[in-house]
């Protein structure tokens, strides 16, 4: 029976922290699911129609990357569709540029890219440059043997030597992957923090007020904050895991880790929020002020949390500051480590440790923050009681004067 009413009255908290991160899972795979940019509006200046240029727009109009979409004129013309959003990249190619190739004078082919959306402008970069660099190395091959090379000398004239690119983990370096390993545990911390803890020590502090906790009734308020906590935080890392595999099922986002580490970083990033709640509950009485602080930090704890944005590029003594104040960077690094790299135990010991230091600090922290102001309000009360009791007893204590009298 006590778990049905536990469970009943946890039913909100419990269905926010479920949904929440799976919520958080699908619409980033719907909006970001798609590895590349495709389709991105192009013009074309062709100021030098001849077959070359020719070949070069009809190659850009092959590539799914690009929608060529637009012809103009002149450069100012391609510059001002870009100004008006009527396409988001273009090339010019010059007049004479055929010739000029055949004369090996190295003629110059100009790409517009608008870089409002970094993802857009390079992607028009990159797709442009693919068909470019494919036709130039084609026409330099047709020039040498134009002038009677042999197709074995030619070769190894125009690629004196070669490459490879090999980019790990993302190559094609899409938002899911870049950014699904963190807005998930920012989805379960947001509704781990505003809908259930902060409200939670808010409220039992308020009944430590008028009990002692060294009593049977005050341990019992103890154990009670201890179970939900508990049982709260295990919701967390099943939503979580449910969210991460409904990324990997649906959207292609890899889930290479240890099943057991991912259980053991989740739960020290729902102690490590505990620890640094019952500071802020020690502190603030109205869940609404909170969540007004709460949604100010909110940008600062993501956009220095070291996944989107590289750490070492950032003043390092902010990072550190974020970092001892707010235990996002702790899990959501790790965890993308954790999934996309798959690394073991040996790599992520410095994060766990870092969260284990955390929690060794804030949460001594916290409940003496949180035990000094229930203190403090309990010494109010009692210095103002006697007052209550003496106002309290003072018509039983007229009542019996006037039956003495009489």
């Amino acid at each position: 029976m006590k778990i049905i009413k536990f469970l009943k009255e946890e039913k909100s908290h419990i269905i926010a922290l479920l949904m929440m991160p799976i919520m958080a899972a699908i619409v980033l795979g719907l909006v970001a699911g798609k590895p590349f940019v495709e389709n991105i509006p192009f013009g074309i200046v062709d100021n030098d129609n001849s077959t070359l240029s020719r070949t070069i727009v009809q190659q850009l109009k092959l590539h799914p990357g690009l929608n060529v979409n637009y012809y103009s004129e002149s450069e100012a013309e391609l510059e001002q569709a870009i100004i008006e959003k009527k396409v988001s990249g273009g090339i010019v190619i010059p007049k004479n540029f055929a010739k000029d190739a055949r004369l090996m004078k190295s003629p110059r082919v100009l790409i517009f890219a608008d870089n409002t959306n970094l993802m857009v402008g390079g992607n028009v970069v990159a797709y442009c440059s693919t068909v470019l660099g494919t036709l130039n190395a084609s026409a330099q091959i047709s020039v040498f043997e134009g002038k009677n090379m042999l197709p074995s000398v030619t070769k190894s004239t125009i690629s004196s030597f070669s490459y490879v690119d090999r980019i790990l983990y993302d190559p094609q370096s899409s938002y899911i992957r870049n950014l699904g390993y963190a807005v998930i545990p920012f989805a379960a911390q947001l509704a781990f923090i505003t809908q259930f803890v902060i409200p939670l020590l808010i409220e039992k502090k308020k009944e430590f007020y008028f009990i002692k906790i060294r009593s049977k009734e005050g341990a019992a308020a103890v154990f009670d904050i201890v179970a939900r906590v508990l049982f709260i935080s295990t919701v967390g890392v099943i939503s979580t895991f449910i969210a991460l595999c409904i990324q990997g099922k649906f959207f292609g986002i890899p889930l290479r880790g240890n099943i057991l580490i991912y259980i053991g970083l989740m739960y020290l990033f729902f102690i490590n929020l505990t620890a640094i709640s019952l500071f802020c509950a020690a502190i603030v009485d109205n869940v609404g002020h909170f969540l007004l602080f709460f949604n100010m930090v909110n940008l600062v704890i993501i956009m220095t949390a070291g996944i989107s944005y590289p750490n070492f590029v950032m003043p390092s003594e902010l990072v550190k500051a974020v970092k001892c104040i707010w235990p996002f960077a702790h899990a959501a690094v790790p965890l993308k480590y954790l999934n996309l790299k798959g690394v073991g135990l040996e790599v992520l010991l410095p994060y766990i440790k870092n969260g284990l230091l955390y929690t060794a600090f804030w949460f001594p922290v916290g409940i003496a923050a949180y035990s000094a102001r229930i203190f403090i309000k309990k010494r109010t009360n009692n210095t103002l009681h006697p007052k209550e009791d003496f106002n309290n007893e003072l018509p039983g204590a007229k009542e019996d004067l006037e039956f003495q009298l009489n």
